[in-house]
């Protein structure tokens, strides 16, 4: 079954009766305010981290070195110590 299953070919909206059959009731909603793309193509497969849609062993590569594995940043950030103990000297008036 696939989104297109789900969706009237002539009036182009969400098909209620099919949603109610699969769909949860809570999500039937959030599943109705997404919109639907009037050229109607049918579904297809697509691998989002090329430019072309199709897979490649570099993208795949690629998403597994950044994206499965993300490397933790670390920063450097400047000490306040000496600020706090600037302000722990300071005579309040």
């Amino acid at each position: 079954m696939t989104v297109s299953d789900f969706i009237n070919r002539d009036t182009k909206e969400w098909n209620l009766r099919m949603l109610e059959e699969y769909m949860n009731p809570e999500e039937i909603p959030l599943i109705q305010g997404m919109a639907i793309n009037k050229t109607f193509h049918m579904d297809s497969y697509s691998w989002s981290y090329t430019k072309t849609g199709l897979y490649t062993v570099k993208s795949r590569y690629w998403v597994a070195r950044n994206l499965l594995n993300p490397i933790e940043e670390s920063y450097l950030e400047p000490s306040i110590r000496p600020l706090q103990a600037h302000a722990w000297r300071m005579k309040a008036a």
